[in-house]
């Protein structure tokens, strides 16, 4: 089974710091728009884990869906083993949210795969 996912860019339409937290972190409200810009995930059963990448350039090393795989894993307690293809269709840095979507479309993913709806 292959599991085949957009993962969407967005937009800030405004951003403001309203306060910040006890933990020291900051308080937002802001406004995101979605785009029809987005990334795509492809992740299958694997005997172990490879993570390919087309079109833009990203980090092969400490990228956000190998981060967010790993974290799975070990919330779960258990490797989960896939083949993950990246095509990178919006651009790095470019602040439309793209490396924490494909993070989050990561987990979907994988959790769909796995059958992990209790975690």
């Amino acid at each position: 089974m292959t599991v085949a996912l957009p993962a969407r860019a967005k937009l800030n339409l405004d951003l403001e710091v309203t306060g910040r937290t006890g933990d020291g972190f900051h308080q937002l409200r802001t406004t995101f728009q979605a785009i029809d810009l987005h990334d795509l995930l492809e992740i299958e059963h694997a005997s172990e884990t490879t993570f390919t990448t087309s079109g833009f350039d990203v980090a092969k090393t400490n990228n956000s869906v190998l981060n967010a795989h790993q974290a799975l894993e070990k919330a779960a307690q258990k490797t989960l083993p896939a083949r993950i293809h990246l095509h990178k269709r919006i651009p790095p840095g470019s602040g439309m949210g793209g490396a924490s979507s494909d993070a989050a479309t990561t987990l979907r993913a994988l959790k769909t795969m796995f059958g992990l709806d209790a975690l």
